[in-house]
């Protein structure tokens, strides 16, 4: 962490990594439009990024906040994108 014991760069790219890795595994490109329709795969999706913490993240200002979010959806935008342009 750096200075204030706020997540620093090298916290985020953990972070990135983590979710990366996450997608890849439970929402990979190849099977993200079918997976749409599907109310367990969403379930499954949701609860795991739920269990990561990922939806407390901004809830606690010791452990960060905004720009962890937009590195959460960053990651998760450019999953998207790679649907989109198939």
């Amino acid at each position: 962490m750096h200075q204030a014991g706020l997540p620093g760069a090298q916290e985020r790219a953990l972070l990135r990594d983590s979710v990366r890795d996450f997608l890849a595994q439970y929402w990979p490109p190849a099977q993200a439009v079918a997976r749409q329709a599907d109310p367990d795969a969403l379930a499954t999706l949701w609860h795991g990024l739920a269990g990561q913490g990922l939806t407390r993240l901004g809830t606690d200002p010791e452990e960060g906040g905004l720009a962890e979010i937009v590195v959460v959806m960053e990651e998760n935008h450019s999953k998207t994108q790679i649907i989109g342009n198939r």
